[in-house]
């Protein structure tokens, strides 16, 4: 037996929905690119992830056993450039195609990018103007323990690592 739901409880059930929804939002797992070697089988259960608005970010891209169909087929969210192709990516003309490449194909199927490895603002910079969503490396922030976290923050001074990070979109 079905039973209709109308006027104000249906306004509730929406409500209650919309809250579980939400109760996500910013919720992210990184998925590594090396634990993608059969991503077939995972399909249903990221598919349930993006589903609840978890956000599925793939880990060191270009360095795994991630396929490009997989990449199509997959509800990923975003593509974190492995650092391996941004440091010193200045000096090798191949890396800088490879990133921008991936850029492209991320955005092209509506993922966000995120790179790993800035560790200078020059290269911040070429990312950004790559169209690059997001970065992380030393020239934003070193890489810190718990320990040593608060205390960064706690001199951290106008000009600084958060400035910076601006150039990056």
């Amino acid at each position: 037996m079905a039973e209709e739901i109308t006027g104000p409880q249906c306004h509730e059930t929406r409500e209650r929905q919309e809250q579980r929804r939400r109760a996500h939002d910013g919720v992210i797992i990184p998925l590594a690119a090396t634990a993608m070697a059969d991503a077939s089988q995972l399909g249903g259960i990221l598919l349930q992830l993006r589903l609840k608005r978890i956000g599925l970010p793939i880990d060191d891209f270009g360095t795994g056993y991630l396929s490009l169909s997989a990449l199509a087929q997959m509800p990923f969210s975003e593509v974190k450039i492995d650092r391996l192709f941004v440091t010193n990516r200045r000096c090798d003309g191949e890396m800088l195609r490879i990133v921008r490449g991936s850029i492209a194909l991320a955005h092209g199927y509506g993922m966000k990018v995120a790179s790993d490895g800035i560790d200078d603002i020059m290269t911040a910079e070429v990312l950004s103007q790559l169209e690059c969503d997001f970065g992380q490396g030393d020239a934003f922030a070193p890489g810190l323990d718990v320990d040593a976290l608060g205390a960064y923050f706690e001199n951290l001074s106008c000009g600084s690592a958060l400035d910076q990070a601006a150039l990056i979109h």
